[in-house]
C-alpha cells in the first residue's frame, strides 16, 4: 500500500512539475504528535509521515505529499 500510495504522489507532482520526495527520504512512523500527519525535516529534506494519514484515504495522502514536497523543494515553512 505504501508504494502504491508514493507512486500516486510522484505521478501528482510529475503533473505540477514539483520536485517528488526522493523515496529514500521518504519515512512512514507512529510517533508523531496527535493531529500531525507530516513533517519535513528541513536540514536534510528528509519527509516523515504518521501512519494515520494512510487511515484518511488517497485523496488525504496526496494532499499532504503534495505539500510536503513543496516543503521539501522549497524549504519554506508551513503556513497553514
Amino acid at each position: 500500500m505504501h508504494d502504491e500510495l508514493l507512486d500516486a504522489g510522484e505521478q501528482l507532482c510529475r503533473e505540477l512539475s514539483v520536485d517528488v520526495i526522493p523515496r529514500e527520504k521518504v519515512h512512514f512512523t507512529t510517533e508523531l504528535p496527535d493531529g500531525t500527519l507530516a513533517v519535513t525535516q528541513m536540514d536534510v529534506r528528509d519527509v516523515w509521515f504518521s501512519t494515520q494519514i494512510l487511515l484518511r484515504g488517497r485523496d488525504e495522502f496526496l494532499s499532504c505529499y503534495l505539500e510536503e514536497a513543496l516543503h521539501a523543494m522549497t524549504g519554506l515553512r508551513d503556513n497553514t
